[in-house]
C-alpha cells in the first residue's frame, strides 16, 4: 500500500521511461537535470517525450546547483546557474528546486545511506525537502484538476442537456472497429439532448500516446468505438473521458443519438492488445 512508487529511469528518452509510459497510465514525470547547456538539451528531448505520450510532467529539479566553499562560502558555480529554472520557465513547467553539491552526500551515497536528510541545519536538506513539499503539493493539484473534470463529465451525463462532444473513429462514413488505427475521428456536439453538429477531422499519427492526447485536445466527453487498447483506454478515463466500447459499426450521429437516448447497445472490445 504505496504512497509514491519512484522509478528512477537512466537519461534520455530510451525503452525505460517508453515501459513506464506504456505500462503505467497514471505515471508523472520529475524531470532532473544539471545546469549546464549539454544536460539541458536532453532535457528538452526528455520534455518533448512525456508530451508526444501524454505523461504529465510535474517539473524539473536542478541537481549540483553550485557548491559552497567550507573555507571562505562563496558559492562557486561549478556547472553554470540556472538552467533548470530557465528552462522550466521557457517550457510552462514547474521549477521544483535546485539541490547544492555537498561532499557528505558523495560520501553517504558510496557508503550506501543518506544520513544527510537527518542533519539538521544542512542546506541540501532544506533543499531536499522543499521539492519534496513541492513535488507533494504538484500531485495533489493534478488529482483535484483530474477529479474536477471527471466531475464535470458526470454532471454532463446526468444532465445531457448541457452538451456533450463525443467522438467516433470513423471508416467509410460509419464507425470503425480499432480506435488506435483510423484514419478520421467524427466529433459529434450535442445540445439540449440532440445532434447539433458534426465534424470530421484526420486522425492525429499513430504513436504512442498521441491519439488519446489529441481528443482530450478536442474537449471530447464520450468516445464511442469498437475496439480500443488497454492503454489508449485507461489514458482517456484518466482524463475523465468516458469510453463506450463494442459498438455498432453505425453513422456517427446515429450512435451520438442513441447514446443520448440511452439505447446505445454496447458489447465486448474487439481490439486485444
Amino acid at each position: 500500500d504505496l504512497d509514491y512508487l519512484i522509478i528512477d529511469s537512466p537519461p534520455g528518452t530510451g525503452d525505460e521511461p517508453l515501459t513506464v509510459a506504456q505500462t503505467i497510465p497514471d505515471a508523472k514525470a520529475l524531470i532532473v537535470t544539471t545546469p549546464q547547456e549539454i544536460s539541458l538539451a536532453d532535457v528538452r528531448k526528455s520534455i518533448n517525450f512525456c508530451r508526444t505520450v501524454n505523461m504529465e510532467i510535474l517539473g524539473i529539479v536542478e541537481n549540483m546547483s553550485g557548491f559552497k566553499c567550507p573555507h571562505c562560502g562563496q558559492v562557486i558555480e561549478l556547472f553554470k546557474a540556472h538552467g533548470g529554472m530557465l528552462t522550466a520557465k521557457e517550457q510552462g513547467l514547474r521549477f521544483l528546486g535546485s539541490l547544492p553539491i555537498e561532499i557528505d552526500v558523495v560520501e553517504n551515497g558510496d557508503a550506501g545511506r543518506m544520513e544527510i536528510l537527518d542533519k539538521e541545519g544542512s542546506p541540501f536538506r532544506e533543499a531536499f525537502l522543499k521539492i519534496v513539499d513541492s513535488v507533494v503539493e504538484a500531485c495533489e493539484q493534478l488529482s483535484k484538476a483530474q477529479a474536477a473534470r471527471r466531475a464535470e463529465i458526470e454532471k454532463k451525463k446526468r444532465d445531457r442537456r448541457n452538451g456533450l462532444i463525443i467522438a467516433v473513429p470513423m471508416a467509410d462514413g460509419k464507425l470503425s472497429s480499432h480506435f488506435g488505427h483510423s484514419e478520421q475521428f467524427a466529433f459529434v456536439e450535442t445540445e439540449d439532448g440532440k445532434v447539433n453538429k458534426v465534424e470530421v477531422k484526420p486522425a492525429a499519427p499513430h504513436e504512442p500516446g498521441v491519439i488519446p492526447r489529441w481528443i482530450e485536445q478536442q474537449g471530447v466527453d464520450v468516445v464511442i468505438t469498437g475496439g480500443i487498447g488497454d492503454k489508449a483506454r485507461a489514458m482517456l478515463e484518466e482524463k475523465g473521458i468516458e469510453v463506450i466500447v463494442g459498438a455498432p459499426e453505425q453513422p456517427p450521429e446515429v450512435l451520438a443519438e442513441q447514446y443520448l437516448s440511452n439505447k446505445l447497445i454496447s458489447g465486448a472490445n474487439v481490439c486485444d492488445h
